[in-house]
């Protein structure tokens, strides 16, 4: 199997899904894209409404981001990121707000959470 082929299909994957290219590879080969998808004629740019996960409103979760955030405004750092593990089970390992929060608070030993650890 060549290598030219699949190095062109990373460096397309890599410009349309991270927004940049490979170092090293010419940027002439790399396709542009352009900054907004085109629209249909007299379609408007209306923002369309995020819709919440199913989790989101699960009264448990709920309960356990709200318990995360609560300990992390006082200041109890090892028992927000308990809360905010929970809250991740919960959803199923989709919650990036709990990710987020876990690997922004610094555990017992001064470390940040790594995902990881905590992502089944």
């Amino acid at each position: 199997m060549r290598a030219g082929p699949l190095r062109a299909i990373l460096v397309v994957l890599c410009a349309v899904v991270f927004g940049v290219g490979i170092q090293g590879y010419s940027q002439s080969a790399t396709p542009s894209l352009p900054a907004t998808p085109p629209q249909p004629a007299g379609a408007t740019n209306v923002p369309v409404a995020k819709t919440p996960a199913p989790y989101e409103s699960d009264p448990k979760f709920v309960a356990a981001m709200t318990e995360g955030k609560k300990l992390s405004a006082k200041g109890d750092m090892i028992f927000a990121i308990d809360a905010y593990k929970k809250a991740n089970k919960i959803s199923g390992g989709k919650c990036a707000e709990c990710l987020r929060q876990m690997n922004t608070h610094p555990d017992e030993d001064g470390q940040l959470q790594g995902c990881s650890r905590d992502c089944g």
